[in-house]
């Protein structure tokens, strides 16, 4: 298994090519929050005296991915990743609970590389 993503639930398939070189497929659920300051970065439209006022901020999107990891020692890894993250959507929620925006948006492809050291 690559657990090539920290966090999020989803399932991902390992095929060992050789003894340092691991390639994998999946798909996962993420969702991330997150607390904003007390600046107004966001206003509401519908609802013109609300704003965020330190409230929390919400991104979920369902990444499909492919990835490759090369083990160029038994304590060492690179993987490389790439694909595309689909249902992506992103809230603000005042520090009421109350919703101020909610937006989704198109499928996004991405690309990232990630080294670990094991001790």
């Amino acid at each position: 298994m690559l657990s090539v993503f920290d966090s999020g639930v989803g399932t991902e398939v390992t095929w060992q090519l050789s003894e340092t070189v691991l390639l994998g497929t999946g798909i996962a659920f993420q969702t991330r929050r997150f607390r904003l300051n007390d600046k107004n970065r966001v206003q509401s439209i519908s609802r013109p005296n609300r704003n965020d006022d330190g409230g929390v901020g919400q991104e979920s999107a369902v990444p499909a991915f492919v990835s490759l990891r090369w083990k160029p020692s038994p304590k060492t890894s690179i993987d490389l990743l790439t694909g595309v993250a689909f249902a992506g959507n992103v809230r603000v929620e005042s520090s009421a609970g109350g919703r101020i925006h909610d937006d989704d948006y198109d499928p996004a492809p991405f690309l990232g590389l990630k080294g670990q050291v094991f001790f």
